[in-house]
Protein backbone atom coordinates (compact mmCIF):
# COMPACT_ATOMS: atom_id res chain seq x y z
CA UNK A 1 0.00 0.00 0.00
CA UNK A 2 1.45 3.45 -0.78
CA UNK A 3 0.50 6.49 0.84
CA UNK A 4 1.02 9.22 -1.89
CA UNK A 5 -1.35 11.62 -1.65
CA UNK A 6 -3.84 12.02 -4.91
CA UNK A 7 -4.52 15.26 -6.59
CA UNK A 8 -7.76 15.87 -5.07
CA UNK A 9 -6.65 15.22 -1.33
CA UNK A 10 -6.48 18.32 0.92
CA UNK A 11 -4.27 18.94 4.05
CA UNK A 12 -7.15 17.55 6.21
CA UNK A 13 -7.67 14.58 4.17
CA UNK A 14 -3.76 13.98 4.59
CA UNK A 15 -3.39 14.60 7.95
CA UNK A 16 -6.51 12.49 8.56
CA UNK A 17 -5.23 9.64 6.50
CA UNK A 18 -1.89 9.93 8.55
CA UNK A 19 -3.25 10.10 11.69
CA UNK A 20 -5.23 6.31 10.56
CA UNK A 21 -1.99 4.76 9.86
CA UNK A 22 -0.16 6.14 13.35
CA UNK A 23 -2.69 4.42 15.55
CA UNK A 24 -3.18 1.14 13.23
CA UNK A 25 0.75 0.69 13.97
CA UNK A 26 0.76 1.29 17.32
CA UNK A 27 -1.88 -1.16 17.56
CA UNK A 28 0.08 -3.66 16.21
CA UNK A 29 3.23 -2.63 17.76
CA UNK A 30 0.66 -3.47 21.26
CA UNK A 31 -0.60 -5.84 20.32
CA UNK A 32 3.01 -8.10 19.51
CA UNK A 33 4.16 -7.07 23.29
CA UNK A 34 1.06 -8.58 24.71
CA UNK A 35 1.88 -11.89 23.25
CA UNK A 36 4.59 -12.49 25.80
CA UNK A 37 1.28 -13.57 27.97
CA UNK A 38 -1.94 -14.75 26.68
CA UNK A 39 -5.14 -15.32 28.34
CA UNK A 40 -6.69 -18.88 27.59
CA UNK A 41 -10.68 -18.44 26.60
CA UNK A 42 -13.13 -21.71 25.62
CA UNK A 43 -14.49 -21.40 21.93
CA UNK A 44 -17.39 -23.04 23.54
CA UNK A 45 -17.56 -20.96 26.84
CA UNK A 46 -20.73 -17.86 26.27
CA UNK A 47 -20.01 -14.46 28.47
CA UNK A 48 -21.95 -11.96 26.88
CA UNK A 49 -21.94 -9.63 29.68
CA UNK A 50 -19.35 -8.19 32.15
CA UNK A 51 -18.47 -9.80 35.36
CA UNK A 52 -18.05 -7.90 38.17
CA UNK A 53 -16.02 -7.13 41.44
CA UNK A 54 -18.48 -8.10 43.79
CA UNK A 55 -19.34 -11.70 42.18
CA UNK A 56 -15.67 -12.62 41.86
CA UNK A 57 -15.45 -11.93 45.57
CA UNK A 58 -18.37 -14.11 45.92
CA UNK A 59 -17.58 -16.97 44.03
CA UNK A 60 -13.88 -16.63 46.10
CA UNK A 61 -15.11 -16.52 49.24
CA UNK A 62 -17.45 -19.57 48.45
CA UNK A 63 -14.66 -21.74 46.62
CA UNK A 64 -12.35 -20.73 49.99
CA UNK A 65 -14.98 -21.53 51.96
CA UNK A 66 -15.82 -24.72 49.74
CA UNK A 67 -19.77 -23.59 49.99
CA UNK A 68 -20.58 -24.23 46.07
CA UNK A 69 -19.72 -26.28 43.18
CA UNK A 70 -16.72 -26.03 42.52
CA UNK A 71 -16.38 -27.31 39.11
CA UNK A 72 -18.68 -24.13 38.45
CA UNK A 73 -16.70 -21.68 40.35
CA UNK A 74 -13.30 -22.39 38.89
CA UNK A 75 -14.94 -22.16 35.43
CA UNK A 76 -16.63 -18.70 36.81
CA UNK A 77 -12.90 -17.44 37.86
CA UNK A 78 -11.25 -18.05 34.91
CA UNK A 79 -13.80 -16.96 32.87
CA UNK A 80 -13.55 -13.49 35.29
CA UNK A 81 -9.68 -13.71 35.38
CA UNK A 82 -9.85 -13.32 31.02
CA UNK A 83 -11.44 -9.88 31.58
CA UNK A 84 -8.74 -7.72 33.46
CA UNK A 85 -6.63 -7.43 35.99
CA UNK A 86 -9.26 -5.97 38.27
CA UNK A 87 -11.19 -9.01 38.42
CA UNK A 88 -8.13 -10.58 39.51
CA UNK A 89 -6.93 -8.00 42.09
CA UNK A 90 -10.19 -9.37 43.90
CA UNK A 91 -9.64 -12.85 43.68
CA UNK A 92 -6.20 -12.16 45.56
CA UNK A 93 -8.14 -9.98 48.01
CA UNK A 94 -10.09 -12.75 49.82
CA UNK A 95 -7.15 -14.71 52.29
CA UNK A 96 -6.28 -17.99 51.22
CA UNK A 97 -7.58 -17.96 47.39
CA UNK A 98 -4.05 -18.83 45.62
CA UNK A 99 -3.48 -21.32 48.26
CA UNK A 100 -6.96 -22.45 48.16
CA UNK A 101 -6.91 -22.58 43.95
CA UNK A 102 -3.34 -24.77 44.14
CA UNK A 103 -4.81 -27.72 46.72
CA UNK A 104 -7.28 -28.37 44.27
CA UNK A 105 -5.07 -28.47 41.39
CA UNK A 106 -3.00 -30.81 43.10
CA UNK A 107 -5.77 -32.47 44.19
CA UNK A 108 -7.03 -36.23 42.99
CA UNK A 109 -10.06 -34.75 41.06
CA UNK A 110 -8.88 -34.66 36.70
CA UNK A 111 -11.76 -32.40 36.25
CA UNK A 112 -11.44 -29.80 38.97
CA UNK A 113 -7.15 -30.02 38.40
CA UNK A 114 -7.87 -28.95 34.53
CA UNK A 115 -10.38 -26.02 35.73
CA UNK A 116 -7.60 -24.89 38.60
CA UNK A 117 -4.28 -25.43 35.97
CA UNK A 118 -6.70 -22.72 33.69
CA UNK A 119 -7.52 -20.60 36.04
CA UNK A 120 -3.40 -20.22 36.89
CA UNK A 121 -2.95 -19.67 33.38
CA UNK A 122 -4.93 -16.80 33.32
CA UNK A 123 -4.13 -15.92 36.72
CA UNK A 124 -0.10 -16.06 35.23
CA UNK A 125 -1.41 -13.53 32.48
CA UNK A 126 -2.11 -10.64 34.91
CA UNK A 127 0.45 -8.10 36.69
CA UNK A 128 3.84 -8.82 37.42
CA UNK A 129 2.84 -9.51 40.89
CA UNK A 130 -0.25 -12.06 40.07
CA UNK A 131 2.62 -13.85 37.69
CA UNK A 132 5.27 -13.70 41.18
CA UNK A 133 2.58 -14.74 43.27
CA UNK A 134 1.58 -17.82 41.15
CA UNK A 135 5.57 -18.50 40.55
CA UNK A 136 5.81 -19.06 44.46
CA UNK A 137 2.82 -20.94 45.08
CA UNK A 138 2.21 -23.12 41.84
CA UNK A 139 5.11 -23.33 39.31
CA UNK A 140 6.59 -26.61 41.13
CA UNK A 141 3.21 -28.50 40.69
CA UNK A 142 2.99 -26.89 37.27
CA UNK A 143 6.56 -27.89 35.73
CA UNK A 144 5.70 -31.94 37.69
CA UNK A 145 2.42 -31.98 35.93
CA UNK A 146 4.10 -31.37 32.67
CA UNK A 147 5.03 -34.93 32.81
CA UNK A 148 1.87 -36.39 34.20
CA UNK A 149 0.85 -38.28 30.78
CA UNK A 150 -2.50 -36.17 30.42
CA UNK A 151 -2.40 -34.65 27.18
CA UNK A 152 -4.71 -32.49 28.57
CA UNK A 153 -3.30 -31.20 31.47
CA UNK A 154 0.53 -31.19 30.05
CA UNK A 155 -1.37 -28.36 27.73
CA UNK A 156 -2.29 -25.97 30.20
CA UNK A 157 0.80 -26.65 32.40
CA UNK A 158 2.49 -25.60 29.46
CA UNK A 159 0.71 -22.57 28.43
CA UNK A 160 0.55 -21.94 32.44
CA UNK A 161 4.17 -21.85 32.53
CA UNK A 162 4.84 -19.62 29.15
CA UNK A 163 2.30 -17.22 30.45
CA UNK A 164 4.89 -17.34 34.07
CA UNK A 165 7.99 -16.66 31.72
CA UNK A 166 6.37 -14.04 30.10
CA UNK A 167 7.08 -11.66 33.22
CA UNK A 168 10.24 -10.40 34.35
CA UNK A 169 13.57 -11.80 33.86
CA UNK A 170 13.83 -12.97 37.20
CA UNK A 171 10.48 -15.16 36.89
CA UNK A 172 12.33 -16.95 34.17
CA UNK A 173 15.32 -17.60 35.89
CA UNK A 174 13.63 -19.02 38.97
CA UNK A 175 11.63 -21.41 36.23
CA UNK A 176 14.76 -22.33 34.66
CA UNK A 177 16.23 -22.91 38.20
CA UNK A 178 13.37 -25.54 39.30
CA UNK A 179 13.73 -27.90 36.08
CA UNK A 180 11.07 -26.89 33.83
CA UNK A 181 13.39 -27.43 30.47
CA UNK A 182 13.53 -30.62 29.90
CA UNK A 183 9.84 -31.75 30.10
CA UNK A 184 9.06 -28.70 28.26
CA UNK A 185 11.77 -30.16 24.96
CA UNK A 186 10.60 -33.88 25.35
CA UNK A 187 6.66 -32.31 25.21
CA UNK A 188 7.51 -30.85 21.82
CA UNK A 189 8.14 -34.61 20.65
CA UNK A 190 4.82 -35.16 21.72
CA UNK A 191 1.72 -36.46 19.58
CA UNK A 192 -0.91 -34.65 20.12
CA UNK A 193 -0.42 -30.83 18.16
CA UNK A 194 -1.47 -28.57 20.87
CA UNK A 195 0.80 -29.60 23.57
CA UNK A 196 3.55 -29.25 21.23
CA UNK A 197 2.55 -25.40 20.19
CA UNK A 198 1.85 -24.45 24.30
CA UNK A 199 5.48 -26.19 24.80
CA UNK A 200 7.02 -23.89 22.13
CA UNK A 201 5.37 -21.00 23.53
CA UNK A 202 6.86 -21.24 27.04
CA UNK A 203 9.88 -22.14 25.15
CA UNK A 204 10.08 -18.90 23.75
CA UNK A 205 9.31 -16.88 26.14
CA UNK A 206 12.07 -18.68 28.01
CA UNK A 207 14.19 -17.98 25.32
CA UNK A 208 14.12 -14.44 26.10
CA UNK A 209 16.91 -14.85 28.75
CA UNK A 210 20.28 -15.11 27.66
CA UNK A 211 21.65 -17.92 29.60
CA UNK A 212 18.10 -19.81 29.14
CA UNK A 213 19.41 -19.63 25.42
CA UNK A 214 22.35 -22.05 26.70
CA UNK A 215 20.33 -24.29 27.80
CA UNK A 216 17.57 -24.41 25.44
CA UNK A 217 20.20 -25.07 22.64
CA UNK A 218 22.32 -27.72 24.66
CA UNK A 219 18.81 -29.70 25.04
CA UNK A 220 18.68 -30.09 21.64
CA UNK A 221 16.06 -28.13 21.01
CA UNK A 222 17.19 -26.85 17.30
CA UNK A 223 16.93 -29.93 15.33
CA UNK A 224 13.62 -30.78 17.28
CA UNK A 225 12.33 -27.45 16.05
CA UNK A 226 13.76 -28.08 12.44
CA UNK A 227 11.73 -31.24 12.17
CA UNK A 228 8.75 -29.50 12.74
CA UNK A 229 9.38 -26.17 10.89
CA UNK A 230 7.13 -27.48 7.92
CA UNK A 231 4.64 -25.42 5.99
CA UNK A 232 0.42 -26.86 6.40
CA UNK A 233 -1.99 -24.33 6.92
CA UNK A 234 -3.46 -26.14 9.58
CA UNK A 235 -0.32 -25.55 11.63
CA UNK A 236 0.10 -21.84 11.42
CA UNK A 237 -0.33 -21.47 14.76
CA UNK A 238 2.57 -24.24 15.99
CA UNK A 239 4.62 -22.27 13.15
CA UNK A 240 4.33 -18.81 14.66
CA UNK A 241 5.67 -19.85 17.86
CA UNK A 242 8.44 -22.26 17.18
CA UNK A 243 9.22 -19.05 14.72
CA UNK A 244 9.82 -16.90 18.17
CA UNK A 245 11.72 -19.68 19.45
CA UNK A 246 14.40 -19.54 16.65
CA UNK A 247 13.68 -15.54 16.90
CA UNK A 248 14.87 -15.27 20.16
CA UNK A 249 17.84 -18.04 19.70
CA UNK A 250 18.88 -15.89 16.36
CA UNK A 251 19.37 -12.52 18.08
CA UNK A 252 23.29 -12.58 19.80
CA UNK A 253 24.56 -14.64 16.98
CA UNK A 254 25.73 -17.16 19.13
CA UNK A 255 23.94 -20.21 17.57
CA UNK A 256 24.05 -18.92 13.90
CA UNK A 257 26.21 -21.86 13.25
CA UNK A 258 23.75 -24.45 14.82
CA UNK A 259 20.63 -22.80 12.85
CA UNK A 260 22.85 -23.18 9.87
CA UNK A 261 23.39 -27.00 10.57
CA UNK A 262 20.26 -27.96 11.07
CA UNK A 263 18.80 -26.25 7.58
CA UNK A 264 17.08 -23.77 9.62
CA UNK A 265 17.60 -20.84 7.02
CA UNK A 266 16.52 -23.14 3.87
CA UNK A 267 13.18 -24.20 5.74
CA UNK A 268 12.55 -20.41 7.00
CA UNK A 269 12.75 -19.32 3.41
CA UNK A 270 10.24 -22.00 2.44
CA UNK A 271 7.84 -21.15 4.59
CA UNK A 272 8.17 -17.78 4.18
CA UNK A 273 7.57 -18.60 0.56
CA UNK A 274 4.50 -20.48 0.85
CA UNK A 275 3.21 -18.57 3.07
CA UNK A 276 3.17 -15.46 1.18
CA UNK A 277 1.63 -17.08 -1.43
CA UNK A 278 -1.71 -18.50 0.69
CA UNK A 279 -1.91 -15.07 3.11
CA UNK A 280 0.25 -12.70 2.75
CA UNK A 281 -1.12 -10.70 5.73
CA UNK A 282 -0.58 -13.13 8.36
CA UNK A 283 0.98 -11.52 10.67
CA UNK A 284 1.80 -14.12 14.07
CA UNK A 285 3.82 -16.26 11.73
CA UNK A 286 5.35 -13.60 9.04
CA UNK A 287 6.73 -11.33 11.70
CA UNK A 288 8.82 -13.86 13.82
CA UNK A 289 10.03 -15.47 10.16
CA UNK A 290 11.21 -12.03 9.07
CA UNK A 291 12.68 -11.06 12.25
CA UNK A 292 14.83 -14.78 12.55
CA UNK A 293 15.74 -14.80 8.85
CA UNK A 294 17.03 -10.85 9.02
CA UNK A 295 18.76 -11.88 12.58
CA UNK A 296 20.78 -14.57 10.60
CA UNK A 297 21.34 -12.14 7.61
CA UNK A 298 23.44 -9.64 9.97
CA UNK A 299 25.44 -12.43 11.49
CA UNK A 300 26.62 -14.84 8.13
CA UNK A 301 29.85 -14.04 5.99
CA UNK A 302 28.02 -14.10 2.52
CA UNK A 303 24.72 -13.74 1.96
CA UNK A 304 24.13 -15.54 -1.02
CA UNK A 305 21.99 -18.42 0.21
CA UNK A 306 19.33 -15.41 0.72
CA UNK A 307 19.77 -12.64 -2.21
CA UNK A 308 20.31 -15.17 -4.98
CA UNK A 309 16.83 -16.65 -4.40
CA UNK A 310 14.63 -14.76 -6.26
CA UNK A 311 11.50 -16.27 -5.07
CA UNK A 312 12.53 -15.51 -1.36
CA UNK A 313 12.75 -11.67 -2.86
CA UNK A 314 9.40 -12.12 -4.86
CA UNK A 315 7.98 -12.71 -1.68
CA UNK A 316 9.31 -9.91 0.10
CA UNK A 317 8.50 -7.62 -2.68
CA UNK A 318 4.31 -9.15 -1.96
CA UNK A 319 5.06 -7.78 1.76
CA UNK A 320 6.11 -4.02 0.91
CA UNK A 321 2.81 -4.02 -0.12
CA UNK A 322 1.15 -5.32 2.80
CA UNK A 323 -1.98 -3.82 4.10
CA UNK A 324 -0.12 -4.74 7.62
CA UNK A 325 2.14 -1.46 8.32
CA UNK A 326 4.53 -3.59 10.74
CA UNK A 327 5.10 -5.83 7.80
CA UNK A 328 6.14 -3.55 5.56
CA UNK A 329 8.66 -2.47 8.22
CA UNK A 330 9.55 -5.86 8.80
CA UNK A 331 10.32 -6.68 5.45
CA UNK A 332 12.35 -3.39 4.60
CA UNK A 333 14.19 -4.47 8.03
CA UNK A 334 15.31 -7.50 5.90
CA UNK A 335 16.05 -5.88 2.74
CA UNK A 336 17.86 -3.58 4.76
CA UNK A 337 20.03 -6.18 5.63
CA UNK A 338 20.37 -7.81 3.13
CA UNK A 339 21.61 -4.59 1.38
CA UNK A 340 24.56 -5.03 3.07
CA UNK A 341 25.96 -7.65 0.33
CA UNK A 342 27.50 -5.85 -2.74
CA UNK A 343 25.60 -8.21 -5.16
CA UNK A 344 22.66 -8.19 -3.36
CA UNK A 345 21.79 -4.90 -4.81
CA UNK A 346 22.22 -5.69 -8.65
CA UNK A 347 19.56 -8.42 -7.56
CA UNK A 348 17.33 -5.83 -5.86
CA UNK A 349 17.68 -3.30 -9.25
CA UNK A 350 16.85 -6.57 -11.44
CA UNK A 351 13.62 -6.78 -9.31
CA UNK A 352 12.32 -3.11 -9.29
CA UNK A 353 12.75 -3.04 -5.74
CA UNK A 354 14.68 0.62 -5.37
CA UNK A 355 11.27 2.53 -6.44
CA UNK A 356 9.25 0.34 -3.58
CA UNK A 357 11.36 1.80 -1.02
CA UNK A 358 11.56 4.63 -2.25
CA UNK A 359 8.06 5.02 -1.96
CA UNK A 360 8.01 4.08 1.80
CA UNK A 361 9.97 7.44 2.02
CA UNK A 362 6.65 9.01 2.57
CA UNK A 363 5.14 6.56 4.88
CA UNK A 364 4.86 6.71 8.48
CA UNK A 365 7.30 7.03 10.77
CA UNK A 366 8.52 3.97 11.79
CA UNK A 367 8.44 2.40 7.99
CA UNK A 368 10.42 5.89 6.73
CA UNK A 369 12.93 4.81 8.60
CA UNK A 370 13.74 1.78 7.75
CA UNK A 371 13.17 2.49 4.26
CA UNK A 372 15.88 5.02 4.39
CA UNK A 373 18.22 2.80 5.87
CA UNK A 374 17.99 0.36 3.32
CA UNK A 375 18.58 2.94 0.61
CA UNK A 376 21.77 4.40 2.36
CA UNK A 377 22.78 0.14 2.78
CA UNK A 378 22.53 0.23 -1.08
CA UNK A 379 23.98 3.36 -2.19
CA UNK A 380 26.95 2.81 -0.10
CA UNK A 381 28.03 0.25 -3.46
CA UNK A 382 28.49 2.46 -5.66
CA UNK A 383 27.54 5.24 -8.08
CA UNK A 384 25.48 2.87 -10.38
CA UNK A 385 23.18 1.87 -7.18
CA UNK A 386 22.96 6.18 -6.33
CA UNK A 387 21.81 6.54 -9.73
CA UNK A 388 19.30 4.15 -9.98
CA UNK A 389 17.50 6.35 -6.99
CA UNK A 390 18.36 9.68 -8.90
CA UNK A 391 16.70 8.13 -11.33
CA UNK A 392 13.68 6.90 -9.73
CA UNK A 393 13.14 10.75 -8.09
CA UNK A 394 14.50 9.66 -4.74
CA UNK A 395 15.57 13.04 -3.74
CA UNK A 396 12.37 14.64 -3.56
CA UNK A 397 11.11 11.80 -1.50
CA UNK A 398 14.51 12.31 1.11
CA UNK A 399 14.64 16.02 1.40
CA UNK A 400 11.34 16.41 3.30
CA UNK A 401 12.60 14.24 6.14
CA UNK A 402 15.53 16.84 6.95
CA UNK A 403 12.54 18.37 8.32
CA UNK A 404 11.86 16.00 11.03
CA UNK A 405 12.88 16.47 14.64
CA UNK A 406 14.44 12.89 14.81
CA UNK A 407 18.37 13.09 14.85
CA UNK A 408 18.98 9.58 13.85
CA UNK A 409 16.63 10.42 10.37
CA UNK A 410 18.42 13.44 9.74
CA UNK A 411 21.72 12.19 9.66
CA UNK A 412 20.78 9.22 7.43
CA UNK A 413 19.31 11.56 4.87
CA UNK A 414 22.40 13.67 4.88
CA UNK A 415 24.39 10.20 4.16
CA UNK A 416 21.97 9.06 1.34
CA UNK A 417 22.53 12.92 0.05
CA UNK A 418 26.12 13.31 -0.26
CA UNK A 419 26.71 9.76 -1.67
CA UNK A 420 24.26 10.46 -4.07
CA UNK A 421 25.92 14.33 -4.82
CA UNK A 422 29.34 12.25 -5.01
CA UNK A 423 27.93 9.65 -7.56
CA UNK A 424 26.51 12.62 -10.22
CA UNK A 425 27.27 16.37 -8.16
CA UNK A 426 25.63 18.22 -10.98
CA UNK A 427 22.54 16.28 -11.68
CA UNK A 428 22.17 15.43 -7.93
CA UNK A 429 22.65 19.59 -7.50
CA UNK A 430 20.32 20.53 -9.62
CA UNK A 431 17.51 18.01 -8.58
CA UNK A 432 17.43 18.52 -5.21
CA UNK A 433 16.81 22.42 -5.48
CA UNK A 434 14.46 21.71 -7.78
CA UNK A 435 12.78 19.51 -4.97
CA UNK A 436 13.48 22.38 -2.36
CA UNK A 437 16.56 20.39 -0.46
CA UNK A 438 17.92 23.80 0.09
CA UNK A 439 15.51 25.18 2.31
CA UNK A 440 15.61 22.26 4.21
CA UNK A 441 19.37 21.91 4.75
CA UNK A 442 19.88 25.64 5.14
CA UNK A 443 17.10 24.85 8.60
CA UNK A 444 19.65 22.57 9.67
CA UNK A 445 21.80 24.95 9.59
CA UNK A 446 20.67 26.60 13.14
CA UNK A 447 20.25 23.10 14.28
CA UNK A 448 20.43 22.82 18.42
CA UNK A 449 22.21 19.03 17.81
CA UNK A 450 26.42 20.51 17.55
CA UNK A 451 26.41 16.81 15.60
CA UNK A 452 24.20 17.79 13.15
CA UNK A 453 24.80 20.82 12.64
CA UNK A 454 28.63 20.78 11.78
CA UNK A 455 27.44 17.77 9.51
CA UNK A 456 24.98 20.30 7.40
CA UNK A 457 27.57 22.82 7.40
CA UNK A 458 30.22 20.51 5.80
CA UNK A 459 28.02 19.06 3.50
CA UNK A 460 26.67 23.03 2.63
CA UNK A 461 30.45 23.95 2.07
CA UNK A 462 31.63 21.47 0.11
CA UNK A 463 29.09 20.83 -2.40
CA UNK A 464 27.00 23.29 -2.49
CA UNK A 465 28.76 26.85 -1.56
CA UNK A 466 32.16 25.53 -3.07
CA UNK A 467 32.09 27.57 -6.40
CA UNK A 468 35.35 25.50 -7.53
CA UNK A 469 33.78 22.04 -6.98
CA UNK A 470 30.49 23.20 -9.28
CA UNK A 471 32.37 24.82 -11.46
CA UNK A 472 34.57 21.79 -12.06
CA UNK A 473 31.60 19.95 -12.69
Amino acid sequence: MLYKAGATETPDSLREKRRHFQIELRKEKRDLVLSGKRIRFDVDDVQDYDITEAEVLDATRKLVSKTGDRQNLLKFLRQAFAQGTGLIDQFFSVENSLDCLTGIFTGNDPELQLEAAWCLTNLAAGTDDHTNAVIKCAAPYLITYLSSGNSSLQDQCAWAIGNLAGGSDSCRKTLMMQGTLSPLVTLLQCPVLSVVQSAAFALSNLAKDEEAQKQIVSAGVIPVIAALLEFSANRLDLISEISWVLTYLSVSGHYTEDLLSHGILSKIKSVIIEITRVDSTCIKVLTPLLRCLGNIVCKIPSGEEIYKDETLLQAIKVLFQSSHLHLQKESLWVVSNIAVFDSACDILVTLEMVPLIISKLSSIFDIRKEALYALCNIAAHGERYCCEMLRNKALSNVAPLLKLKDIEICQSALSLIEMMLNSNLEQVLKEFEECGGMACLEVLEYSNNDELRTRTNELLEKYFYNEDCTANE
